[in-house]
């Protein structure tokens, strides 16, 4: 008999079922999905400054401005901080994790994964 994709139990006793998986056009980052943040980021122009800094410039529209702001939150939450970063080191590298998970997925969506 060929395998039926339920596993076997005892009589009365219930199982759960599987875990629901997402997919890759499901990804998140920072609890947001990436199609919003991907918005976000559509109307910001960014520069490097002599000093290293990156600097963002544009309007954030308020649902995804919003969804990126909570990202940035969760993401500088998650991140290891290093030893001497000042707050704002901090919140640019998040943000830079953020941008990185981004552009990936682009990549991904353009190979056709």
């Amino acid at each position: 008999m060929g395998y039926t994709g339920t596993r076997p139990t005892a009589p009365g006793v219930s199982v759960s079922p599987r875990p629901y998986v997402h997919g890759m056009s499901d990804a998140l980052v920072g609890g947001q999905p990436v199609s919003v943040l991907r918005e976000a980021f559509r109307g910001m122009r960014a520069c490097r400054r002599a000093d290293g800094w990156v600097s963002l410039t544009g309007i954030l529209d308020p649902v995804p401005g919003e969804a990126l702001l909570q990202a940035l939150r969760d993401v500088e939450a998650e991140l290891p901080r290093q030893i001497r970063s000042t707050r704002e080191e901090h919140r640019a590298a998040a943000l830079e994790v953020i941008a990185r998970r981004v552009l990936a997925d682009d990549e991904r969506e353009a190979v056709g994964w």
